[in-house]
């Protein structure tokens, strides 16, 4: 627990001590880096750890080397990326060369677009990835959809195989070194239970929407029974962005919550940091999408917060979850989509007096 006392005589030695560290440090390519910050790390069936934050790179497109280098100058060192996120792997293959960090300090996840199912689509499709990376491996490397979908595009003739086939092939792949550790993305109970039913290699992680609205109960349970490390996308709430318009406009509810919103007043805490932080004390980890500099400076930030357990579970209780079916799909009626788009302000618990003793706790 922290105190305000503790919180201005550390900071003065946390400051000295990257004072101390920066002199001390190697010089590295397009700018200064901040070797201080120290995320902590989970164990995976694999064997590997893994970061429990890192930043995530969907639809950046052209601004993706950009965001990495931003994100590797303030002390990330894990990237999520896809063969399905356009000119991604190559830039951020580059970000990496240019940044002078040693690969091996750096977590790279890739994912398997469904175009590429089956043995020589899978293997031929790794291979490219790896080139385009600039790397011998890739540290995690999923199974994204098993479906094609408008965003998963596929020709008229993909894919070749199932998403079974591939997986024993990336079963072999990491067998050959190429892949250090297996998992899937998009992947519920039903799906869960096959793939552990066939694996030979561990699952060691499940990437799945995950935010205050959309907890995904039923998938983290079965991955803690089952020891794999559960990954949230999506945590800032951006899916529901592509579910329904909102009065003509894209409204993202995790933003604009009152209840968020106030309790980031009564903190002075951003909405993005307690969500981050409500979701690592969750045992989820992270990996938040940003393009500006600015935000992936203040994300990282949230390493140094604290949420009391009287504010974690006053966050459960004023944005309930909806409910979700066996494949992972939201259950939702009108009445429910008013309540998630905050026209229901529930407002019921005495927010001050729970979350006083939380400004104790932060150090931003």
């Amino acid at each position: 627990m922290f105190t305000k006392g503790m919180l201005r005589y550390g900071s003065c030695w946390r400051y000295l001590l990257i004072i101390i560290i920066t002199l001390a440090a190697p010089c590295y390519n397009r700018g200064a880096l901040h070797p201080a910050t120290h995320i902590p790390d989970r164990m995976m069936a694999s064997g590997h750890t893994i970061p429990v934050f890192g930043l995530g790179t969907a639809a950046m497109g052209d601004r993706t080397y950009d965001a990495v280098m931003s994100a590797l100058k303030a002390g990330y060192r894990m990237i999520d990326t896809a063969q399905a996120y356009w000119v991604s792997e190559e830039s951020i293959g580059r970000a990496i060369r240019d940044s002078g960090i040693p690969r091996e300090d750096i977590f790279i996840i890739s994912k398997l677009s469904p175009r590429f199912f089956g043995r020589d689509p899978t293997t031929q499709s790794v291979d490219v990835s790896l080139g385009k990376l600039g790397t011998e491996y890739i540290d995690l490397f999923l199974i994204h959809n098993i479906h094609c979908t408008d965003y998963f595009r596929c020709a008229a003739d993909e894919p070749k195989g199932t998403w079974e086939e591939s997986w024993k092939t990336m079963e072999d792949l990491h067998r050959q070194g190429k892949l250090r550790s297996l998992g899937v993305s998009n992947f519920y109970r039903p799906l869960l239970e096959k793939l552990l039913g066939m694996a030979e290699v561990p699952v060691s992680l499940v990437q799945n929407w995950f935010d205050p609205f959309y907890r995904d109960e039923a998938t983290r349970e079965f991955c803690k029974q089952h020891g794999i490390v559960y990954q949230g996308y999506s945590t800032f709430g951006t899916q529901w962005m592509y579910m329904r318009q909102f009065e003509g406009e894209r409204r993202n509810p995790v933003f604009t919550s009152p209840f968020l919103k106030k309790l980031s007043e009564t903190l002075d805490v951003s909405i993005a940091n307690i969500v981050l932080q409500w979701a690592l004390q969750k045992d989820i980890v992270v990996i938040p999408r940003s393009v500006n500099e600015e935000h992936i400076r203040n994300n990282v930030e949230v390493l140094n917060l604290e949420l009391s357990e009287e504010t974690m579970t006053a966050i459960d209780e004023n944005l309930p979850s909806v409910r979700i079916g066996v494949n992972g799909e939201p259950l939702i009626d009108d009445i429910t989509w008013d309540r998630i788009m905050g026209n229901l302000d529930t407002g019921s618990h005495d927010q001050n007096g729970v979350w006083a003793a939380d400004k104790d706790k932060v150090e931003l």
